[in-house]
């Protein structure tokens, strides 16, 4: 936020929201990074990019009521407290972001199609379930301590960015 002449600068609802999810998303990079110091750029690097997805994603989160954003971050606080947890343990920090921050993504897609309500396409939420099961997929690849390819998430992940935006 900037001052201007008539004092600090008003950010507008959607601009407040997006930073707020910037500030978790910050947050969890540190409190990983802290734990993980050999992966902080990875983690970083990897949130940071989750955030212009979710920038992407949440370009209407200003009608999106309250209480329907209150569960939404709370979600995304839960998800990002379990990406924490993951990644404390002994699977690649890299993959372990990846999948996290893949899923999140997809929540935050599950919320703008809840907004459209009847105007979503169908499609979409076909897509949504498809990146889903590609997620938890690799998700259990890596928890089995495998290095699954990262190409079908990005495949399904693609697809739904594209039919979605």
């Amino acid at each position: 936020m900037t001052d201007g002449l008539d004092g600090p600068a008003q950010l507008r609802p959607e601009e407040l929201r997006l930073e707020e999810l910037r500030r978790r998303l910050d947050g969890a990079a540190e409190q990983i990074s802290q734990a993980r110091p050999d992966a902080a750029a990875d983690v970083r690097a990897g949130l940071a990019e989750l955030n212009e997805r979710l920038r992407r994603v949440h370009e209407f989160c200003d009608e999106v009521d309250e209480r329907t954003w209150a569960a939404y971050t709370t979600g995304l606080d839960r998800g990002l407290a379990d990406m924490a947890m993951a990644a404390a343990g002994e699977a690649s920090v890299d993959d372990v972001v990846y999948a996290h921050a893949g899923r999140l993504e997809v929540d935050g897609w599950v919320l703008r199609l809840d907004l459209a309500g009847r105007d979503a396409p169908v499609e979409g939420r076909e897509l949504v379930a498809g990146a889903a099961r590609e997620l938890d997929d690799y998700h259990a690849a890596v928890s089995a301590g495998e290095a699954p390819s990262r190409a079908d998430v990005e495949r399904a992940l693609n697809e739904l960015r594209g039919a979605a935006e």
